[in-house]
């Protein structure tokens, strides 16, 4: 009878649809509470910000880099980490002025991987000019216990005024 929940499992009847739907809907509740219980894997987790800025003027040239590592991080196997570089040039000479070259590292070496991961950027300004970017490394897949380390780099070189000034800075995080 229609409108009736009654048992069966003729096929095609009423019946059988509303125990399959029921069944279904059963199941994928089961597997969301499942899902959701378990620790995610490939969750992306900001470890850093580090800045690094040059400057150059009439009489000198400056490079500086600032900013700390955390050295312990709690992270899930499979978790995946970025660091990133906020770098600055900044050059107040005339314009015209001869070039100055503002060059910006960044190393990660991890003891899960063979080799290191490198963001660099490099520019030219002949005064007059300034800007911003952002570099940034993604270490994908930690593996825990893991260790990174991490350098930072900024230089400027220019010919008038004849200077150069370098900054580094470096940090090491353990995950765990």
């Amino acid at each position: 009878m229609p409108g009736y929940l009654v048992r069966g499992n003729t096929i095609g009847d009423e019946n059988m649809k509303w125990n399959w739907t029921l069944e279904c809907v059963s199941i994928a509740i089961v597997t969301a509470l499942i899902l959701c219980t378990q620790p995610v894997a490939g969750i992306l987790r900001v470890v850093t910000t580090v800045s690094g800025d040059t400057y150059v003027d009439s009489y000198t040239c400056n490079a500086q880099v600032s900013g700390i590592v955390p050295r312990y991080l709690d992270v899930d196997p499979g978790d995946d980490v970025i660091y990133y570089y906020d770098i600055s040039w900044d050059d107040i000479r005339n314009d015209g002025a001869q070039e100055a070259i503002h060059n910006f590292t960044m190393i990660i070496s991890y003891n899960r991987t063979v080799g290191d991961k490198f963001a660099w950027k490099e520019v030219i300004t002949d005064g007059g000019d300034f800007g911003s970017d952002m570099s940034s490394i993604t270490v994908y897949g930690i593996l825990l216990p893991a260790q990174i380390w991490v350098h930072w780099y900024a230089n400027i070189t220019s010919l008038t005024p004849s200077c150069s000034d370098s900054d580094g800075s470096y940090g090491v995080t353990d995950f765990y």
